[in-house]
């Protein structure tokens, strides 16, 4: 039986990546289109979900690990898939702010 922490912190370390290529691919496939106001309230807004969900899923595939050797389950790929993936994202995210220049 696999682990169902396994596969959700999987998928919600899958969530980030897809909301990377929806926002950025838009612009990819159609120039035309003007994001206005819009544009900015979209980014705002990912930047505040797409941290949430790496260290959620982070959080849960740790967790999931720890489950899945304590109970003999299977899903071990799952949770160290959303290991890696959402540590991407956080590392990825670190980089963009520090480099960003923004003080606190």
């Amino acid at each position: 039986m696999k682990s169902k922490l396994a596969i959700i912190s999987f998928i919600l370390s899958v969530i980030p990546l897809i909301t990377i290529g929806i926002i950025f691919g838009i612009n990819l496939l159609d120039t035309s289109i003007d994001f206005g106001d819009t544009g900015g309230l979209v980014i705002l807004i990912w930047f505040l979900i797409v941290p949430v969900f790496a260290l959620i899923s982070l959080s849960l595939s740790i967790i999931a690990i720890i489950f899945i050797r304590r109970n003999n389950l299977e899903g071990k790929k799952y949770a160290i898939t959303g290991i890696v993936i959402s540590s991407i994202v956080v590392l990825f995210l670190i980089f963009i702010f520090s480099s960003s220049g923004w003080t606190f």
